[in-house]
């Protein structure tokens, strides 16, 4: 998330030490990112909610299991790939929407101003790799990220800790 909010035109600077303050202490610009991950956990998993309506699916489970979550997907959706061609389907899909296609089509490369906007295009790609975020933060930041995210989501069932 910090890479993605330094690359929003005309945001103040900041740290890599003051965004995980803030983010530790719900004071981001989108607000409180576990409360709000939460909530749509929660929803989820209610009787008789529109829990029927909320896909949860973390970039790491996404990772580990391309194929298998896009089949989840359509079936999500109501468009299972069921019958002749739906394995080749779901390929074609992992194939197009990989993170080395879609950062190489030439919009997403582009420094143009997403109409409307403040954000370029090629903001939304970076590298795609599982793990990356202990290049950049340290032990200390990934035990205090960890904690606060242990101690938000405690009894829910769910468990974003690194």
């Amino acid at each position: 998330m910090w890479h993605f909010i330094r690359s929003i035109e005309n945001y103040p600077p900041v740290t890599l030490e003051m965004f995980v303050d803030s983010m530790c202490t719900g004071m981001i610009v989108s607000g409180p990112y576990f409360d709000h991950v939460l909530g749509y956990w929660k929803e989820r998993l209610l009787e008789g909610s529109s829990s029927k309506k909320v896909f949860f699916l973390t970039y790491e489970e996404l990772k580990r299991g391309t194929a298998d979550h896009v089949r989840r997907l359509g079936e999500f959706l109501g468009c299972p790939f069921d019958g002749e061609g739906g394995e080749e389907e779901i390929e074609e899909i992992v194939r197009m929407c990989s993170i080395e296609n879609l950062s190489n089509l030439e919009v997403n490369k582009s420094e143009e101003i997403i109409p409307n906007g403040m954000l370029t295009y090629k903001s939304f790609f970076r590298k795609g790799e599982v793990g990356d975020h202990k290049n950049w933060l340290t032990p200390e930041m990934i035990e205090r990220i960890d904690s606060v995210a242990g101690e938000k989501l405690r009894g829910s069932g769910l468990n974003l800790v690194s």
